[in-house]
């Protein structure tokens, strides 16, 4: 199995279902996690669940604002140094995520996207630059089945949640759909900037092009290559 010994990682959305469960896997690892959730309390709760101090942290954040999560960054560097991986594992539903699509408010539907997509999009550029400064690290994203394929909603006919019936709303696929079209920007910009530090450092900069791109394409689909940076 592989090993995380040292390595820093900071997970948005770190309290939730799906957080504490990976934060605890990266944990068994040798990983050191910085858990950012808005509940700064339930952060805290996890953190204190998961290991110890010199494990994992809890840090209070807002992926919608970048003051915020480059304050994170600044503990992060005194507490555990560098960041080495990034998991965008937030998501966020609203009041009225399961409105029929007709009447789904626009309030709703700007809310779950800042969370979900722009939120993600605001962690890599705090996060992940830094990462492309030092040459090296790694960025996860938290996607769905729903982002590529639509839902079948006869599947929740019947189902509740906290009483009211539910759905897969179409918030939910286009904010996952958007952040696969990030990941694969992410990747291939990577990509293109890595295979150019390669033609620098051999005393000859050019910009890879075309020939590059048709590399990548034979090779695997585009998006599916590593990190950004």
């Amino acid at each position: 199995m592989f090993d995380l010994t040292g390595k820093v990682v900071v997970i948005t959305g770190g309290a939730g279902i799906l957080g504490r469960r990976i934060s605890a896997a990266l944990i068994e690892r040798g990983a050191k996690v910085v858990i950012i959730d808005r509940d700064g309390d339930k952060a805290a709760e996890v953190a204190a669940s998961l290991g110890s101090a010199d494990q994992v942290r809890a840090h209070t954040g807002d992926v919608t604002r970048r003051d915020s999560l480059e304050s994170v960054q600044k503990a992060v560097r005194e507490q555990f140094g560098e960041v080495d991986v990034l998991v965008n594992n937030i998501a966020t539903k609203t009041a009225n995520i399961f409105e029929p699509f007709e009447t789904f408010p626009l309030e709703d539907w700007n809310e779950v996207m800042n969370v979900n997509t722009t939120g993600a999009m605001l962690a890599c550029q705090v996060f992940g630059s830094e990462m492309a400064r030092r040459g090296h690290g790694a960025i996860i994203t938290t996607l769905s089945i729903y982002g590529i394929v639509g839902p079948d909603q006869r599947i929740y006919e019947g189902a509740q949640y906290e009483g009211r019936a539910i759905n897969s709303p179409a918030v939910y696929s286009a904010s996952k759909a958007a952040l696969l079209g990030l990941t694969k920007y992410l990747a291939t910009l990577g990509a293109l900037r890595r295979a150019g530090e390669r033609d620098h450092a051999r005393g000859r900069f050019q910009w890879p092009e075309r020939h590059v791109c048709e590399s990548l394409q034979r090779t695997r689909s585009l998006g599916s290559h590593g990190p950004a940076g």
